[in-house]
């Protein structure tokens, strides 16, 4: 199987593919692709929203601290700046992070197989980590792609670029503003995240020889923890 026919059977037959990764673990175009899709995305809302949008949706943010109330002028002001600044070193660094964060997954993966007496490879880990957010992240950033094209500017919700635009949570029922804790653990049960969820059990079984029972416990142990720093993370904001 090539590297283009490992990264379109992903899609349909995820357990063939992923026994495939074991002998070829095919990463390059998989990684470009996610690269490419993420600082498009990042990019396109970046300008679709605009700087003066961005300065008010800081200044609403900055309001809620005590601490900025009290600043100067000049200080808020700068305060903005930095913030807007940061925004776009993020989004044009977009592609950079995206592959961190594989290589991060890769490392966790491989950490996963290692305490539990599986051998997997580095290169073995990261196609397992990669290929199990791969088909979801292509079609959710697509898709979230052309709603950012037809939707107007002024309707777009800030907040809402981190989950999507399209209604695949049940976060989407919560004011993110009044109860951001709420609505950041409802939003962890996405329907694309789940997928992925999914994909990477199916990729334990297949690729790490896990068994079915053990790679779901793994998974879910896994979507708990990450779930759960999350929401400690939301909830210790500042903002809050």
């Amino acid at each position: 199987m090539s590297e283009l026919n490992t990264v379109l059977s992903i899609f349909l037959e995820p357990g063939k593919t992923f026994e495939a990764l074991r002998d070829k673990p095919y990463f390059i175009l998989g990684t470009i692709i996610l690269a490419i899709l993420t600082f498009g995305f990042s990019i396109g809302v970046l300008y679709k929203v605009g700087e003066e949008r961005y300065r008010r949706f800081f200044q609403e943010i900055n309001s809620k601290q005590a601490s900025y109330q009290t600043l100067p002028e000049e200080q808020k002001e700068g305060t903005i700046n930095t913030q807007l600044a940061t925004t776009k070193f993020f989004s044009y660094a977009s592609w950079l992070f995206t592959i961190i964060y594989l290589a991060f997954g890769g490392l966790i993966t491989l950490a996963i197989c290692k305490a539990f007496g599986y051998d997997l490879t580095y290169k073995q880990a990261y196609c397992l980590w990669l290929y199990s957010v791969l088909p979801t992240s292509v079609i959710f950033t697509v898709a979230n792609l052309i709603v950012l094209y037809v939707k107007p500017a002024d309707e777009i919700d800030i907040l809402m670029v981190r989950t999507g635009f399209l209604p695949t949570n049940p976060g989407l029922l919560i004011d993110m503003k009044k109860h951001p804790v709420m609505a950041t653990f409802l939003s962890s049960f996405d329907l694309f995240r789940l997928w992925s969820w999914g994909l990477f059990a199916i990729g334990l079984q297949k690729l790490a020889r896990f068994s079915a029972s053990m790679a779901y416990i793994v998974t879910t142990g896994l979507f708990l923890l990450i779930l759960i720093v999350s929401v400690l993370l939301v909830f210790l904001s500042p903002t809050q």
